[in-house]
């Protein structure tokens, strides 16, 4: 999934970044039952134009740095649905999450560095009308408060595209 702007295409460095380690976070956050995987595809794809980096690559540059090359390939996003309640994963939610190979596929050659995308999103319906949206960030990319102010950029575009979507049905 991708949307960029024009003149968005490009390499740019990682200013600050040694690129001599680099770590994938991976967060889990519960949603309610208002929002649905169509407008959540939505929102992300308009938070895309303006956060168009993640919807790049990382590449090898001069020095053993990296680089962002800004190419528009997107982001993986994955709907998935699955036959347990909230309430069975219990009160107390935290890692090491039960059954995360479920709730965040690890799609064959998409957790690298070099040449993978940056971000893996996953929505996953569960049986009594609720959803996990799980993801897995490139930290190379961005820090815990980069990921916050990207997420909420993210909620912004999802509260007027569920208005939009509320509108239209």
């Amino acid at each position: 999934m991708s949307h960029t702007r024009r003149g968005a295409n490009g390499a740019s460095a990682l200013i600050g970044k040694d690129g001599t380690a680099t770590f994938l976070s991976i967060d889990l956050e519960l949603y309610n039952p208002s929002l649905h995987g169509k407008v959540i595809r939505e929102a992300l794809a308009q938070t895309l134009v303006f956060y168009y980096p993640f919807a790049g690559r990382l590449r090898g540059g001069p020095g053993r740095k990296l680089v962002v090359e800004c190419t528009g390939e997107g982001v993986m996003f994955i709907e998935a649905d699955a036959d347990v309640t909230l309430q069975q994963f219990g009160d107390d939610l935290q890692p090491p999450f039960p059954c995360m190979e479920d709730l965040l596929f690890d799609v064959p050659g998409s957790g690298g560095i070099i040449n993978c995308p940056l971000f893996l999103i996953q929505v996953t319906h569960l049986k009594c009308g609720e959803f996990i949206f799980a993801l897995r960030l490139n930290h190379t990319m961005s820090d815990a408060a980069g990921l916050v102010q990207f997420m909420m950029a993210m909620a912004e575009m999802e509260a007027a595209e569920f208005y939009l979507f509320i509108c239209k049905d």
